[in-house]
């Protein structure tokens, strides 16, 4: 009986992949499109480019992610974009990416860990990009079966810190996961070019094998660092008992995530603090929660820190609470429909809300006026809200556009400190945020900067939810 569901299941899990990747490879066309045919404009705006390149990205890396998956984990988010009577790309690359931002989450063994692919998706993607869907799943199985992983299902992420993921650090070398031939940081360090649509899964293998053989080395060389290890090793002191990393107990992960947090432990921060200051390997103190360095993001609750991050985030305010549409803004409606593609709201915010302040001006409106039409207009852009109506209170503040600064900065560490008081540092008045211009003036002193920030907390906004991390792999 199973397996007769399973042979029905199978072909239709099939026929939306390849719909899907078709339909998120034409997006990722119709986005570059967009971005040449603004600069055939003239449009220069730097933040509007960075913008776009995060999109395109975003969009690839939910392409090499449903191909790449030997499972049904995408199963809901393919079928349900399969029967939609309106095929929504963004909504689907958004579906999958929030999908794989799950199982990264369950994954992760405490805060500051990175959820590492064992084997590239941007590697596994660009070797069957041109093979046909039956024979790509077939290799994912015989790589299963030889005992190898490949995908995102949370029990196959490799834990690591930032510097052992991603970056590096000065006391590691090239010990780290994504380290290129060069020595510097290439997530796409194993992409290749695609082999021929009528490869076989057995014949794919030959050359998927050493690819994955030498990855797993890689992921090996950054996961026994020994900054690393004792990363995680001081980390499991600092919780005073033994800490899980990897496998597939999320319960004790999810218990073991919800401690950290309480406590101030973070694996990035112990490991860039122990990269960054090699002698306080020796000293038993624990970055974040013994001593306060200048490594890290934010200071726990438990040690009178305020709020930061996506806390601090969700307590926005806006003065005067109701935003509604002027006329001059409904021209922003009829200009989107000049740009090729399906492209978020988000992208053209900055440009729109230029365009109704010149509107303004023009039939009359102050520059203050004229700065607020634009304020709002990029406010709602950036929520997706083109229909007018209210939004939700939001407010940008200085501390709120630089996370960081909710952390405080501790003592000199050019040597390393033996004993630090947490409660001296964290009353020091030095650290404390500026006192924040209200939005109107800020908009008013310089209406262009302050729509880029509004597009960078709304776009960071959809990562957040998304799950995604900055590159597509």
């Amino acid at each position: 009986m199973a397996e007769e569901i399973l042979a029905a299941r199978e072909p239709e899990y099939q026929d939306a992949l390849q719909i899907a990747r078709n339909d998120l490879l034409t997006r990722e066309d119709q986005l570059r499109e967009l971005s040449l045919w603004l600069e055939d404009l003239g449009y220069s705006d730097p933040q509007l480019y960075e913008d776009l390149a995060t999109k395109i990205s975003s969009t690839r890396r939910a392409r090499r992610d449903v191909v790449s998956e030997g499972s049904y984990l995408f199963e809901n988010d393919l079928l349900n974009y399969l029967k939609s009577k309106k095929a929504d790309t963004l909504k689907l690359e958004r579906s999958v990416n929030l999908t794989e931002g799950k199982e990264r989450q369950k994954s992760q063994p405490i805060p500051g860990s990175e959820a590492h692919h064992p084997a590239s998706v941007s590697s596994t993607e660009s070797l069957v990009q041109n093979m046909r869907e039956d024979e790509i799943r077939k290799l994912w199985n015989i790589a299963k079966e030889e005992g190898y992983v490949v995908g995102s299902q949370a029990e196959g992420y490799i834990p690591l810190s930032e510097p052992g993921h991603l970056t590096g650090g000065p006391t590691r070398g090239t010990a780290y996961a994504h380290v290129g031939v060069t020595g510097k940081p290439d997530p796409g360090r194993f992409k290749t070019d695609p082999l021929p649509r009528n490869t076989t899964a057995e014949e794919a293998w030959k050359s998927l094998k050493p690819m994955l053989d030498e990855q797993i080395e890689l992921n090996k060389i950054a996961y026994e660092h020994p900054v690393e290890q004792l990363a995680r090793q001081r980390a499991s002191e600092a919780m005073g008992t033994e800490l899980q990393f990897g496998g597939s107990d999320f319960d004790t992960l999810q218990e073991q995530r919800k401690l950290a947090k309480e406590r101030g432990v973070n694996l990035t921060t112990i490991s860039k603090s122990f990269d960054k200051y090699p002698g306080l390997t020796e000293t038993g103190l624990v970055p974040g929660v013994d001593v306060m360095t200048d490594v890290g993001s934010t200071v726990p609750r438990a040690l009178g820190g305020k709020q930061g991050g996506y806390e601090a985030m969700r307590g926005l305010t806006q003065n005067g609470g109701k935003v509604r549409f002027s006329r001059t803004r409904q021209l922003v409606k009829g200009a989107t429909k000049v740009i090729p593609g399906p492209v978020d709201d988000l992208l053209v915010g900055g440009a729109m809300a230029t365009a109704v302040a010149g509107g303004v001006l023009i039939t009359g409106g102050s520059p203050a006026q004229a700065a607020q039409a634009a304020a709002d207009t990029g406010i709602d852009y950036a929520t997706g809200d083109l229909s007018g109506g209210d939004l939700a209170p939001a407010t940008i503040t200085d501390s709120q556009r630089n996370p960081t600064t909710y952390g405080l900065k501790g003592p000199d560490m050019s040597q390393p400190p033996m004993s630090t008081s947490s409660a001296d540092i964290l009353t020091d008045p030095t650290t404390k945020p500026q006192q924040p211009k209200s939005a109107a003036a800020k908009i008013i002193d310089n209406p262009l900067n302050e729509l880029k920030y509004i597009g960078k907390q709304g776009l960071r906004g959809i990562k957040k939810i998304g799950g995604a991390i900055l590159f597509g792999f």
